[in-house]
């Protein structure tokens, strides 16, 4: 179905590139102004920092969920392609 005479893949596309340049001219915007005052900057500096742990953190789990994750999908191809091969061969 036509949403506004476009096919959904096009809309979806332009709806993409609205929201990045929507996202880039607030990232110019916020970086246009000033950090505040020294009391803010302070506090700015202890959220990054708590922020870089936490992401660390998250990151460390994340990295060993992938990599179960992959080892899971690695061996239902392998166990497939076992199967596939022991038909072919009777």
């Amino acid at each position: 179905m036509n949403v506004l005479g476009m096919p959904p893949g096009c809309l979806a596309a332009l709806i993409g590139i609205v929201g990045f340049v929507f996202a880039l001219i607030l990232f110019f915007w916020i970086s246009g102004r000033e950090a505040g005052t020294d009391v803010m900057k302070e506090i700015s500096e202890h959220s990054h920092g708590g922020a870089m742990v936490f992401l660390r953190r998250e990151y460390s789990i994340l990295v060993i969920f992938i990599a179960v994750a992959f080892a899971l999908l690695f061996w239902n191809m392998v166990e497939k392609v076992r199967r596939q091969l022991r038909e072919i061969k009777s």
